[in-house]
């Protein structure tokens, strides 16, 4: 099974972790995004759209992130 890295400090522990594939590990971590989109619309106050758009705009964008800084590590 292949083992990645997290670049990005803000998604929590760098790894090694074990996943199938990048979109999997992502999967595991989609109950943290949809905590932190809650945090982001704590933050954002009044926004111009409905707060079911917002956090479903703000876990695609952490998903996609997240995906993008993850490294496998070579063998």
């Amino acid at each position: 099974m292949p083992r990645y890295y997290n670049t990005l400090p803000q998604f929590g522990h760098s790894g090694p972790v074990e996943a199938v594939s990048k979109e999997a590990l992502a999967d595991e971590m989609e109950t943290c995004f949809r905590i932190w989109a809650h945090d982001a619309l704590e933050l954002a106050g009044e926004q111009e759209l409905s707060d079911d758009a917002f956090l479903a705009k703000e876990v695609s964008m952490m998903r996609a992130e997240f995906i993008n800084g993850l490294e496998e590590v070579q063998r």
